[in-house]
């Protein structure tokens, strides 16, 4: 589902399994909510954009956020490709299932902007698992109490890169969700259409 933030005050790990939180403004009313949902074993994936600042999600997610945000940076000059993103490593089991193909193509992702972070350092609780081929860190992984938090310093349009251009952006989405608890059912089920005409889906 995609909800305002009005929208998210019912959530329960037992039946919302993850919850995406792309580009909020102002995540201070519902932070102690998210605290609570992750604790007992929710999943949230924090995704930047313009709307962030870092003062609101330092104050209100520091219980959740891998590392405290510092502030967007331009990596490139205007009209200068972006930056690459580093080929993960297979042999981690997140990114285990890109190990039968599909891997070489993280490499085509790029990023003309970022969040950056205060420095961290990855321990059992924290975990870099995506970063650019100048080393910044792209996704950072928490785990806090019986859920874990997902940390993207990037975007999830295309405002600050083309990573929802390349053929590996929704299978990373997929993977996000499986990995954090939920079913994200591409393999269980596939419905057929044809262009310019509905289709009707029964969900549960």
């Amino acid at each position: 589902d995609v909800t305002s933030m009005a929208g998210i005050h019912d959530l329960d790990p037992e039946e919302h399994r993850v919850l995406f939180l792309a580009n909020v403004s102002d995540p201070a009313p519902v932070s102690a909510l998210l605290v609570d949902f992750v604790r007992r074993g929710g999943s949230v994936v924090i995704s930047m954009g313009s709307n962030v600042t870092a003062e609101r999600y330092n104050g209100a997610l520091n219980p959740l956020l891998p590392a405290r945000l510092r502030k967007p940076v331009a990596l490139v000059n205007p009209g200068e490709d972006g930056i690459a993103t580093r080929i993960p490593d297979t042999e981690d089991g997140f990114f285990g299932p890109f190990s039968r193909g599909g891997r070489a193509s993280f490499g085509n992702i790029r990023w003309k902007t970022l969040y950056t972070l205060d420095p961290f350092s990855d321990d059992d609780q924290v975990h870099t698992l995506m970063s650019l081929e100048n080393g910044m860190p792209l996704l950072i992984e928490r785990k806090i109490g019986q859920g874990r938090v997902l940390l993207f310093t990037g975007t999830m349009d295309g405002d600050w890169g083309n990573f929802p251009l390349q053929a590996v952006y929704m299978p990373l989405i997929q993977r996000m969700v499986t990995e954090l608890g939920a079913q994200s059912g591409g393999a269980a089920y596939r419905e057929e259409g044809q262009v310019d005409l509905p289709v009707s889906i029964s969900v549960p």
